[in-house]
């Protein structure tokens, strides 16, 4: 073993962590049109550019996802490849440990009422799991395992919609059923985010918090398109001027 067993781990997981924020930022945009999308009452020509943009970034997204869950042996970086990784080496792997050491309060305090409230002193340290932790970690793996078992159905269907029609057009690519809604799609996302976060805890001892609030890109496309229209309009009228209200009610 090298002298850190953990490098190729650590390594793998900052990869997938870097992804995942990535991924969920555009989570969100995609969302985001998907929802304001249906809510407009322009005219959808207004709106073929973005729809097209929005349609490649679908399938970036689906690919993106594909990477994260492969099985196949050039993807490096994917996370069953991590736990097969952790779990072939798990006897060397470098666990972080902590416990949390609270005050005793003395017989006297107690009689006397005082209450001392404390959140503990951590102490935190790195070892090779034996015994009763290194059963631990190994159902910990496991469960990683069964999770993405239960979703591979989900994982099978990206994975063919990647290898028909998004990095390859299958000449028969109409046989397949390729059409897979956003949220099946996010939905191996927040797996992976879960994933990524319980076995970061056990190697390095932390999580990972995303939220990604995305600003809407079509709505200011709509103002702006009524906008220019209740201009032509009041030239139309030859109006030379346009109300404050006017504006209001386009940009509320």
């Amino acid at each position: 073993m090298k002298d850190d067993p953990n490098a190729i781990i650590k390594e793998r997981l900052k990869n997938i962590e870097d992804r995942i924020a990535r991924l969920s930022f555009l989570k969100a945009h995609l969302f985001s049109f998907k929802e304001d999308i249906v809510k407009i009452d322009e005219p959808i020509r207004v709106f073929e550019g973005i729809s097209l943009f929005y349609y490649y970034s679908l399938s970036q997204f689906i690919l993106e996802i594909n990477k994260l869950f492969s099985q196949d042996p050039w993807e490096y970086y994917s996370i069953p490849k991590l736990i097969n990784h952790i779990d072939s080496t798990i006897k060397y792997v470098i666990w972080h440990k902590q416990k949390l050491t609270f005050q005793e309060i003395t017989k006297e305090q107690y009689k006397l009422g005082e209450l001392i409230w404390s959140g503990g002193e951590k102490t935190e340290w790195f070892e090779v799991a034996t015994g009763d932790d290194l059963n631990k970690v190994k159902k910990i793996i496991k469960s990683q395992n069964e999770a993405i078992e239960q979703n591979k159905e989900i994982i099978e269907q990206v994975k063919l919609a990647r290898d028909k029609v998004i990095a390859h057009l299958d000449k028969d690519f109409q046989k397949y059923n390729i059409k897979i809604p956003l949220e099946s799609v996010a939905k191996l996302l927040n797996l992976a985010f879960n994933i990524f976060n319980v076995l970061n805890l056990e190697i390095n001892g932390s999580s990972m918090h995303v939220e990604s609030k995305a600003i809407s890109s079509i709505k200011p496309i709509e103002k702006f398109n009524k906008i220019q229209r209740l201009i032509i309009e009041k030239k139309r009228a030859r109006v030379e001027n346009i109300s404050i209200e006017e504006l209001r009610d386009i940009l509320k």
